[in-house]
């Protein structure tokens, strides 16, 4: 691959935010790369940034499938047992309908992962 802006130069590198082959010569360091120009370097830097965060969200989203589960469940228990067990007192009634509401959101978020 060669420069984009010197022809007759081999690219070092690919510049973050527009894609363009780069030498020694244009290429600027930047988090995590290189940009070509001073007009790409701070959205060079911004890219470099949302993929670090992107990368500890997926822990999150990892978390995500196992705690929602769980808190389906542990919502739907408790709401059972305090119904069975006082059913004077309807707030048990709140514990089933959040496991029911996040169950359903469960289902629906695998859904769409399956489908991808």
């Amino acid at each position: 691959m060669r420069c984009f802006v010197h022809h007759d130069a081999e690219a070092v590198g690919v510049c973050r935010c527009c894609s363009k082959g780069t030498c020694a010569n244009c290429a600027m360091p930047v988090t995590h790369g290189i940009a070509c120009s001073d007009a790409c370097r701070p959205i060079a830097e911004k890219i470099a940034q949302l993929q670090l965060v992107a990368l500890r969200n997926q822990g999150l989203h990892r978390a995500q499938r196992v705690i929602q589960p769980v808190m389906a469940v542990l919502l739907l228990a408790i709401g059972v047992w305090t119904v069975y067990t006082n059913p004077a007192w309807t707030e048990g009634w709140i514990f089933v309908a959040g496991g029911v509401v996040i169950g359903i959101a469960l289902a629906f978020s695998s859904r769409r992962r399956r489908a991808t």
